[in-house]
């Protein structure tokens, strides 16, 4: 009777204890080694239309319940994406997992306007959020455990706006942001440069001042369907000197989508890299001093 009565103490005991450590324990998220890709913010004069594509750079990134999305202002402060309910609220908490993982395979975050502005489903919606910054700001994607408003403790940031983000983006050296916005109305930031992974921070090596560009927008979910839109005529995109002089013509860019980056010394040169849609002849040149 009492080792019978001892066993139920115990399987009670036991029971509480791990009823109590349940709650905080955060769930399993495994993004660590994932890239914001591309973003937009704005689409043919709809600020609604907003989605932000991860790539992940490892297979096994596909536990993303509880990571979380966050905005921040072009000051890098954190901007609490539900001012009415007490405690910060980042833009989304990631409710589920995404099925399909390895290195390449994307995912997507976005609004109900961008899916039917583009034809696709997202993986995770969240509402249209005024916070998230059109012009000058930064967008960070956090693991479940980590501090949502400290962008040091993120997987990756994406800062935009040039000169006008006067904030410190960590996952970025220098801390440089891109030169233009998350969008024109018709383009998505989108990075070209991958980032270069060391073992933490996971991607302190990026530079987004020379690793997104304007783009013809191309946002991929997990079952691998892309958003499908007319994307616009070719044209030139002319990057600021380095110390301001003018390039000394512009030159047209053909067919086809294409990124040509180059810098050298008087001249603009460079490489192309073939992505799809039309075509952009993009520039950037160093004069001699």
């Amino acid at each position: 009777m009492r080792a019978a009565a001892l066993r139920v103490v115990l399987v009670t005991l036991t029971v509480v204890l791990a009823a109590s450590l349940r709650p905080s324990q955060p769930a399993l998220a495994i993004v660590h080694l994932a890239e914001i890709h591309e973003l937009m913010v704005g689409f043919d004069g709809d600020p609604d239309v907003q989605f932000v594509e991860i790539n992940m750079r490892l297979f096994g990134q596909n536990i993303t319940v509880n990571t979380k999305l966050s905005a921040f202002d072009a000051s890098g402060t954190f901007i609490d994406a539900d001012a009415v309910t007490p405690g910060d609220q980042p833009l989304l908490v990631v409710p589920g997992n995404v099925p399909n993982s390895g290195d390449g395979v994307r995912w997507l975050m976005g609004t109900a306007a961008f899916e039917i502005a583009f034809g696709i489903q997202v993986d995770f919606e969240y509402p249209p959020a005024p916070v998230l910054p059109a012009t000058a700001g930064m967008v960070c994607l956090f693991e479940n455990f980590r501090d949502f408003t400290n962008p040091s403790q993120s997987v990756d940031c994406v800062a935009y706006g040039g000169a006008a983000f006067t904030g410190q983006n960590p996952n970025s050296s220098p801390s440089e942001a891109a030169t233009v916005g998350p969008g024109d109305g018709g383009s998505s930031l989108t990075r070209f440069v991958p980032a270069t992974f060391i073992m933490g921070p996971p991607w302190a090596q990026s530079d987004d001042a020379v690793d997104f560009f304007l783009a013809c927008p191309s946002p991929e979910n997990n079952a691998g369907q892309m958003g499908s839109l007319e994307c616009p005529v070719g044209g030139i995109a002319e990057f600021a000197d380095v110390d301001g002089a003018p390039l000394d013509a512009a030159d047209s860019s053909g067919t086809g989508y294409a990124v040509v980056t180059g810098v050298s010394a008087a001249v603009a040169v460079g490489a192309i890299v073939l992505v799809g849609g039309s075509v952009w002849y993009v520039r950037r040149r160093f004069s001699r001093s």
